[in-house]
């Protein structure tokens, strides 16, 4: 993928899934997908973040193949994307 010079040193890149990523219909569209596989194939380590459950946002981009990371339940749910492994779980601490 040719990646403009501007945008060469990017490293990471992080996407929110509902009304950004996903249409009204809450898919990802062909286009989206496409994009997401290019900067995947280029090295960029992409982060999809969202408010829902991880499984949410896993199942489509796990299904394209891409690799990288899910932030979700508004970040106190980090894990790969292509387990959907948890990384940082919610802890709690009773008062």
């Amino acid at each position: 993928m040719d990646i403009p010079e501007e945008l060469a040193r990017v490293t990471t890149m992080a996407f929110d899934v509902d009304g950004t990523l996903t249409n009204a219909d809450h898919l990802v569209s062909e286009a989206s997908l496409s994009a997401l596989k290019k900067l995947d194939e280029a090295g960029v380590q992409l982060i999809i973040t969202t408010g829902r459950a991880p499984t949410a946002a896993a199942s489509t981009l796990h299904d394209a193949g891409l690799h990288g990371w899910i932030s979700a339940c508004n970040g106190a749910h980090v894990s790969d994307l292509a387990t959907v492994r948890c990384y940082a779980p919610p802890r709690f601490r009773p008062r």
